[in-house]
């Protein structure tokens, strides 16, 4: 019988603050198990943009999120992570964060949350929820 098992480190992350001087980071682990012989994919899906009511905080689209510029994104680490070379947005379609074309057993993936806000970014509180979907290769 073919197993997968993927827990996260939390169920919430903060950015904090967030101020055009720096860039705001937060994180969280995804730790799967499989016995699949041919391993495992993790992907990440957004309800929606980084938001508060109507404004939004921009997807980051020159793979940095970099200070001072209105951005927002996810990198991976970890021997698993499928974005660990550049900030990438997260989009409404799912897309690789983690996997491995073998058994794995407690293999860790870390992903950074990062935003940045420009001047011209409205004040507030800004959220949304992501979705991990773990299943075993066959």
């Amino acid at each position: 019988t073919i197993y997968v098992s993927a827990t996260l480190s939390q169920s919430a992350i903060s950015l904090g603050n967030l101020s055009a001087a720096a860039v705001a980071s937060g994180s969280e682990t995804i730790t799967v198990s499989t016995n699949s012989p041919t391993g495992y994919a993790t992907t990440i899906i957004e309800d929606g943009n980084l938001r508060s009511g109507a404004d939004d905080i921009n997807d980051v689209a020159d793979s940095s999120v970099t200070a001072g510029s209105e951005e927002y994104g996810v990198i991976t680490s970890g021997v698993a992570g499928q974005m660990n070379s550049t900030d990438t947005a997260i989009t409404g379609v799912a897309q690789n964060v983690a996997a491995s074309s073998t058994p794995v057993l407690s293999e860790q993936t870390t992903l950074a949350y990062k935003a940045a806000v420009s001047s011209a970014t409205v004040y507030g509180y800004y959220s949304h929820q992501v979705t991990f979907t773990t299943t075993a290769n066959y």
